[in-house]
Order: structure tokens, then sequence, then C-alpha cells
């Protein structure tokens, strides 16, 4: 297992590299395929399905109990203790940025897709917390009681969607990459006893169905900023020491 982890970590480590692999292609033409646009995702009842499935799971799994106990047990045998898991949280939604920084043009231009972003992360957080504080939970090494589900995952899982989304028709490995990273961050929460198995798997589906609900909500939000408009949306990143995030001001 140790082998494993160690894999695993050796492989996250090159996952800037892989990210930047496409760098070569040509302004002209990343123009033609990215043009910016005012559409957002549309909703289906397709979409649905992934992120349900794993809510689902993760609901039955809290009240049923068995297997979370079972992969709890296991965690105890590997004696899990790696902070790795709070810096995976916030790769695949840093990398929508990173992949700009490297010249690989996004789907979405920097406002819109920082505005979608911030769209995910309030409903991401906001759902979690939510959850957290209402079903109380205790945690697999009972540090307390809000265990379900995980934010971790739930974050990772939402910046996996939004890598997907933004980069997804340029290459299929873009969104593998992210989602890789996102269930590591989820596998690593079980493996240091933060989580049960059922808090990971409910994260999982919110975080996906978060950036899903952000891109149905684009076209609406855009129109409070839009170019034929007098009203001005400004977006502010903050940081301290209890934490980070983005503040969004809208004027009319």
């Amino acid at each position: 297992m140790v082998a494993s982890i160690k894999a695993i970590l050796l492989g996250l480590l090159f996952y800037p590299f892989l990210l930047c692999a496409e760098v070569s292609v040509d302004d002209s033409l990343q123009i033609s395929l990215y043009p910016e646009t005012t559409e957002g995702l549309k909703f289906s009842p397709k979409q649905l399905i992934i992120p349900g499935v794993l809510i689902g799971m993760g609901v039955y799994g809290t009240i049923d109990g068995r297997l979370d106990k079972e992969v709890r047990d296991q965690a105890l045998r590997w004696n899990g203790n790696t902070h790795i898991d709070d810096v995976l949280t916030l790769v695949p939604g840093a990398s929508i940025y990173l992949l700009d920084w490297c010249g690989v043009r996004s789907k979405h231009n920097f406002l819109d897709k920082t505005v979608i972003t911030a769209t995910s992360a309030m409903l991401t957080i906001g759902t979690v917390y939510l959850l957290k504080y209402t079903t109380s939970v205790e945690r697999p090494d009972k540090s307390d009681y809000h265990s379900f589900p995980s934010n971790h995952t739930a974050v990772a899982f939402a910046g996996a969607e939004l890598l997907r989304q933004e980069y997804g028709d340029r290459s299929i490995w873009y969104g593998i990459a992210g989602y890789s990273v996102a269930a590591c961050t989820g596998f690593f929460r079980v493996y240091n006893n933060k989580h049960w198995l059922s808090d990971v798997l409910t994260g999982a589906g919110i975080g996906i169905l978060s950036t899903q609900a952000a891109y149905w909500l684009y076209p609406s939000i855009r129109n409070l900023y839009g170019k034929n408009g007098n009203s001005q949306l400004t977006v502010l990143p903050f940081a301290s020491s209890n934490g980070f995030g983005i503040s969004l001001s809208a004027g009319f």
C-alpha cells in the first residue's frame, strides 16, 4: 500500500506538465476553435445521472453504514497521515488558470470563467456546509460532527468539472486529468481517516452538480455585466488567516 501511495504522489508531480502538453497549437487555430461565447451549458436530464448516482450512493451509505465501517477499518490499517489532500483539492480548479498561463485558450474568457467558477464555489460550499451542520455526522477519527459530506472532495470535483467543460472539447485528457486528481483527493480523505466513503461519494456528486448548475445559470448572470448593459460586476479575490475566496459585487 505504501508503494502505491508513493506512485500516486509521483504521478501527481507530473500533472502540470501533462496539462501544458498542447501549448504548441497556433493562435489562429485556438481562436477558431474557441470563440468567445455567451452560451451556457444547456440543461439535460442526462447530466443529473452521474451526480445523482454518486449522491444517492453516499446518502444510502450513510444510512446503512456497513460499507463505511469496512472501509474505515481498512483505513485504520493504512494508518495514513498526509496533508496532500489539502493541496489537491484546489488543483483541478486552479488548472483552468494554469492552462491560460501556458497559452491554452479556454472556452470562456477570463472574466466569464471566473464568474462561473465563483458561482460553482458558492453553490458547492454552501450546499456542503448546509448539510454538514444539519446532518451532524461524526467523523471516523471522532474529531467533530461535521463529516457529511466531504468539502475537500466536493471542491475538487467541482474544479474537475470546470476543467472538463472549459477544455474538454480540445482534448479528453484534460477532463481525465482533473477527475483523476479529484478522485485522489477523495481517496486521501478516507486514507487519512477524516471521512467516510459515503462523505466522499456525496461530496463528489455535489461538486459536479454545482459546476453544471453554474453553467446553466451563467447566461442569466452574464446579463448583469453584459457589453450592452449599464450594470457593472466586480470580482475580487480575498485571502486571510481563516481562508480565501472570491467576492462578487454587482451594480445596476
